[in-house]
């Protein structure tokens, strides 16, 4: 049994570059006067400004000027309210028709009843090193699934026990954790130390395959 499409709303999670290139592009598909999106919610010049108040909150969020993280923050909290109304509306037009859907520039739920075993193998990328015992990582999209990480010393024995990942590598350092969120920070690891990270995605359906592994090292 399948369910009625309808817009997802992953857009929400995404990263910020690409969540802005992404609302960017589903503006402009919605608000051309040739497309069927003519009475929408929220003006389309209103929707502009505020992805415009967004970029600017970015760049003066590179300078890091003394509040400006959270003028980034408040800035995507509006957007959101924004473009989940737009989202409302594009439903209320589709009726589940996902040609009408990916129209607006949106993508349209699976319809999937079930949530189905992650079958892609994820990605973890390197992307900083800030504070001491501080790094962030990017992993690849698989979308709607809890990423769990390992960190460790040595990564060796790390194993699949019943359906999750345990490290088993006697003496070493690990750590643990999970995140809905691609983009992971994690703080409180060893400074100049070698160390090595891997994840797996899992949802209700089960658990993915194994990431690679990646070393890195801290402040």
């Amino acid at each position: 049994m399948l369910r009625t499409k309808k817009v997802s709303r992953n857009f929400k999670g995404y990263p910020q570059d690409k969540k802005v290139a992404f609302l960017t592009n589903v503006l402009g598909e919605m608000s051309p006067v040739t497309s069927q999106f003519q009475e929408p919610p929220v003006l389309y010049s209103e929707v502009t400004s505020e992805l415009i108040d967004v970029r600017d909150a970015i760049k003066v969020a590179l300078t890091k000027a003394p509040g400006s993280a959270d003028l980034v923050i408040d800035a995507f909290d509006i957007v959101d309210v924004t473009f989940n109304a737009l989202a409302d509306y594009v439903d209320s037009l589709a009726q589940g028709n996902e040609i009408i859907i990916l129209a607006s520039g949106f993508v349209a739920t699976t319809g999937e009843a079930n949530a189905v075993v992650v079958a892609n193998k994820p990605a973890i990328e390197f992307l900083f090193i800030d504070a001491v015992g501080e790094a962030g990582f990017l992993v690849g999209s698989l979308g709607d699934v809890t990423y769990e990480f390992i960190i460790s010393t040595d990564l060796s024995g790390l194993k699949k026990v019943g359906i999750f990942f345990t490290n088993t590598s006697v003496g070493a350092q690990t750590f643990t954790g999970s995140s809905k969120q691609r983009r992971i920070t994690v703080t409180g690891l060893p400074s100049k130390t070698d160390l090595f990270i891997a994840c797996y995605a899992t949802n209700t359906a089960g658990v993915s395959v194994l990431s690679n592994i990646l070393p890195f090292s801290c402040k």
